[in-house]
């Protein structure tokens, strides 16, 4: 009778110890959601174990693009000791108006945390350049793509930062760097009803090229015939110097200054050509039907 009831024993701690501990303590956390509003794009979040001196791992959970949680884990051996993380938000990533998210913290052997986050995404920054890859002193043009929601106030102003040290506070401003490197532009807007910040790590790749780069502006596309029309060149040296200039303004005409000044004859439409030269080499930059000259209005008969 006795090994028979000391079999039993034996056989029930063995099923008990077989179980898994249900997960029935939940983790605390110091916010109960998370809203970040119209402007705040971080904030943080601590989560505590609810046993001291445990040595608690904590691992955040979530599927929303605009949203990305740091640490990918943390410990926590208490009340005092909590796992800390750090919340951030990408508007441009967001469709307009209220998006809404659910961070679940999971640990083992307790129950998991979910976490509301909500943000009012009225104003998204967004902004794109004209190239990725530029040569030292030419000019990139930085184009506004900000998208604010219907009902909501425009944008009204703007902070551009090229990471070079230089900002502007034009809608779509043109900059050039003065030195190779790959620069970080960050683009902040503001309107009543809201504010974002949009930053493109690795934006611009700046280098100095051996041979340099061709470009040039008139000061007017269509002047009248016997007018002086001032040509300014915008050529970007390479590594070396410009040393040479050769215009050909489409009507026989050329020049070898480099700011030169022609008069057209006949009212038509011109190409104009600039080829620019260093001891590296050479380039040609060709803008067809570029000037279009007027024939301007009759003189009046002597009476």
């Amino acid at each position: 009778m006795f090994k028979s009831l000391q079999a039993a024993a034996i056989l029930i701690t063995i099923a008990l110890a077989g179980c898994s501990r249900p997960a029935t303590t939940a983790l605390t956390a110091d916010k109960s959601a998370v809203e970040f509003g119209t402007t705040r794009l971080n904030d943080t979040l601590a989560v505590v174990s609810p046993s001291p001196g445990a040595n608690l791992l904590v691992r955040p959970d979530w599927e929303c693009p605009w949203l990305s949680v740091t640490p990918g884990q943390a410990f926590s051996s208490g009340p005092g000791a909590p796992a800390s993380f750090t919340l951030s938000v990408t508007r441009a990533l967001m469709k307009p108006g209220r998006n809404t998210c659910t961070l679940v913290l999971k640990s083992e052997g307790h129950a998991d945390l979910s976490i509301p986050i909500t943000v009012d995404a009225f104003v998204s920054a967004d902004f794109r350049s004209s190239v990725s890859a530029a040569r030292v002193g030419e000019r990139v043009a930085f184009s506004d793509l900000t998208r604010v929601m219907t009902g909501a106030e425009p944008v009204t102003a703007w902070k551009w930062e090229f990471g070079d040290g230089n900002t502007s506070s034009e809608q779509n401003p043109v900059h050039s760097y003065g030195a190779p490197g790959v620069y970080a532009v960050s683009l902040a807007v503001q309107s009543a009803s809201g504010s974002d910040v949009r930053i493109r790590p690795n934006c611009v790749k700046v280098s100095i090229p051996d041979v340099p780069k061709a470009d040039f502006v008139a000061a007017a596309r269509k002047p009248t015939i016997n007018t002086p029309l001032q040509f300014n060149d915008l050529s970007v040296p390479g590594a070396s110097d410009i040393v040479g200039w050769l215009w050909d303004f489409g009507d026989g005409a050329w020049s070898a200054e480099q700011h030169p000044v022609h008069i057209y004859n006949t009212a038509a439409v011109y190409d104009v050509y600039l080829t620019v030269n260093n001891a590296n080499g050479s380039d040609t930059s060709v803008k067809l039907g570029y000037i279009e000259v007027q024939a301007g209005l009759p003189q009046s008969l002597p009476e």
